[in-house]
């Protein structure tokens, strides 16, 4: 059998450029032994790490072998040990979490995980995603690489068969483990491993390698169709990446109003609703009438159509924080998503003005129906002046007021100072400044008004 592995050359070829070390995960089997055999002839620093998940009896006997392994070739080998907590996707898929949420914490800076995926392993992916309905995009299956945690995860043997590593093992006179649980048939990827791929092999011998290609192919679809949405949304949205123009949606074909609205969600990395859920949801906000406030809710945001722009938010909206006292000479942080303090030039930062000198203020969410008069502006109610300002409906309520210790407003952040904030401060060029943090919350909460209305 021609062997088609990767050689030490082709391995480091294919790593990103800045890449100083690789992480082997190995589990002991065959797969993950020939992977770490051949990292350690690539010619850079290896290390290995076995996740310990301690969910079989023979978990310690395992953890031994890769140490003797290891040893033997003097690669260094750390074993994690994980607790494995039971979700809603079951057993292999709360281990699954678990094992690469411990192999992205082992990585540093400048370290490439390895792992040992392929193309069978391929094969039976593209399989499971079809049986269970998956769109386009699962057909892209496993990358080779991408970005993890500190570094990257690269897959060498993503285009070798199951028989290739096996002979290799052999010819190597390697030692492995074997997992009992791989022969267990409840389990729809054993199930297919087992029972399905050893016919479909019979009769397609070649059947491993198509689907890998498929895959491949799915995937340069999908980074043209990204490049693509990339653009159109560059022109959709506020700044590039904020909130989504409804005429640029609503004059899209309706394939591309989806695709659309995925990739705006995908961009703030919020995952999108199900496509029966998107496909109703779509038609409500794209059919409301201009003066109706249409929401596409589900179980991880919410999509809010106000006026002619659409909004990202989360499913809870956040709460009115409880009022804290503040010295006027620094910035006011959490809990009012960003920094809030007085200025007298917006380019020299925060600073005490000369009339509030060593007072110290009280900072506050503005009460339901509470009347201001700002400086030059008649009395009105808060709300009514932030919904003439263009403030947008859930940062209302959110607004902080700058009280003095005897219960004089002087100020409210994203609407400016009141008349007796005025006869406080020198009157120009000092005011109230409200940077929001658009890392705090979602990137469209940082949209305090209108996309396009200026801000105070």
């Amino acid at each position: 059998m021609d062997l088609n592995l990767p050689d030490p050359d082709s391995i480091r070829a294919a790593l990103p450029a800045a890449v100083q070390r690789l992480v082997v995960a190995f589990s002991g089997g065959v797969d993950s032994t020939v992977l770490l055999q051949l990292a350690s002839l690539s010619g850079l620093p290896v290390k290995a790490v076995h996740i310990h998940h301690g969910l079989h009896p023979s978990a310690d006997d395992w953890a031994g072998h890769c140490r003797q392994f290891c040893d033997a070739r003097r690669i260094p080998l750390d074993v994690v040990e994980v607790e494995v907590e039971r979700s809603g996707g079951g057993l292999e898929a709360a281990a699954r979490e678990a094992r690469y949420d411990a192999l992205a914490a082992a990585l540093s800076t400048g370290d490439c995980l390895l792992t040992a995926h392929h193309a069978d392993d391929q094969a039976e992916t593209l399989l499971l995603r079809m049986l269970r309905g998956t769109g386009p995009d699962g057909l892209g299956g496993i990358a080779a690489c991408r970005a993890f945690g500190p570094g990257w995860l690269y897959r060498p043997l993503l285009d070798c068969t199951r028989a290739e590593i096996m002979a290799y093992a052999e010819q190597e006179a390697l030692s492995w483990i074997e997992d009992p649980g791989n022969q267990t048939l409840a389990q729809d990827r054993n199930y297919l491993r087992h029972q399905v791929m050893p016919v479909m092999r019979e009769r397609w011998p070649k059947a491993s390698s198509t689907m890998s290609r498929l895959a491949d192919l799915a995937r340069e679809q999908r980074l043209v169709l990204d490049q693509l949405l990339d653009e159109k949304l560059q022109s959709a949205c506020a700044d590039g990446i904020g909130a989504l123009r409804f005429d640029a949606l609503s004059a899209a074909a309706e394939p591309l109003q989806a695709a659309l609205l995925r990739a705006w969600l995908a961009s703030a990395g919020v995952r999108p609703p199900g496509r029966e859920r998107l496909k109703t949801g779509l038609a409500g906000l794209l059919t409301a009438r201009a003066d109706r406030t249409p929401r596409l809710e589900w179980p991880d945001a919410q999509i809010v159509r106000h006026g002619d722009w659409l909004y990202r938010l989360p499913v809870v909206l956040p709460k009115p924080p409880a009022a804290i006292t503040w010295q006027p000479g620094s910035s006011a942080s959490a809990p009012w998503f960003g920094a809030l303090g007085f200025v007298a030039d917006r380019d020299t930062g925060f600073a005490c003005p000369p009339g509030l000198a060593d007072e110290t203020l009280q900072l506050r969410s503005a009460q339901r129906g509470e009347r201001v008069k700002l400086a030059g502006r008649p009395t009105k109610a808060i709300s009514e002046y932030a919904r003439e300002a263009g403030i947008l409906p859930w940062w209302r309520a959110l607004l902080p007021v700058v009280e003095s210790g005897p219960g004089e407003v002087l100020a409210v952040g994203g609407l400016g100072l009141t008349e007796t904030g005025l006869e406080r401060l020198p009157a120009d060029p000092w005011g109230l400044c409200w940077q929001l943090d658009a890392g705090q919350l979602w990137c469209d909460l940082r949209y305090l008004r209108h996309p396009g209305r200026a801000e105070s």
